[in-house]
């Protein structure tokens, strides 16, 4: 009794830590991001306008979702990389689709700062139409004076826009 007793605590124990797995999300208020950003603690739940700083680094390991919460924009002044994989992409969407995120902002990026890059990425419901200048320019992406990003194999879907479309680039 005793040996059956102790298998099925250790088959409960393991069954409550993959559900526990099943439900990890981190909380993001808004503010400054960098670091590493993990599949285990995903999604991410965006609270606020989201800055990589000049000189800072955010990585996105494949599988990461990222779901703004409301018209929130992620301004890079530093480095983004977002590379998912064929099987594994990473996400970053809207949890209400009608008013969607403000898209990603590259403003006068340092040329000092390495590349951003975003590969394998689904990236959807940018929407910039009630946004006031300079943030009403391009669904997803606003590149303005920085020539170092690369978008590949990636799929950008559901963008709103007054001007530019989903991608401003200048």
């Amino acid at each position: 009794m005793e040996i059956i007793m102790k298998k099925s605590i250790i088959t409960i124990s393991i069954i409550l830590l993959k559900i526990g797995g099943l439900f990890a999300q981190t909380f993001i208020s808004g503010g400054q991001v960098s670091g590493l950003w993990t599949k285990a603690n995903s999604p991410y739940i965006i609270n606020g306008a989201i800055i990589i700083a000049n000189g800072s680094n955010l990585s996105l390991e494949p599988g990461v979702k990222v779901d703004f919460q409301g018209s929130y924009k992620f301004l890079i002044l530093g480095s983004l990389q977002a590379l998912g994989t064929v099987n594994d992409s990473i996400i970053f969407t809207a949890t209400n689709h009608s008013t969607g995120w403000l898209g990603f902002r590259l403003d006068s990026t340092s040329i000092s700062n390495d590349s951003s890059r975003f590969a394998y990425c689904r990236l959807e419901y940018g929407n910039v139409t009630a946004a006031t200048y300079p943030d009403n320019e391009g669904g997803m992406f606003k590149i303005i004076n920085f020539p170092k990003v690369r978008i590949s194999n990636s799929r950008i879907t559901n963008c709103q826009s007054l001007t530019c479309g989903a991608i401003c680039c200048r």
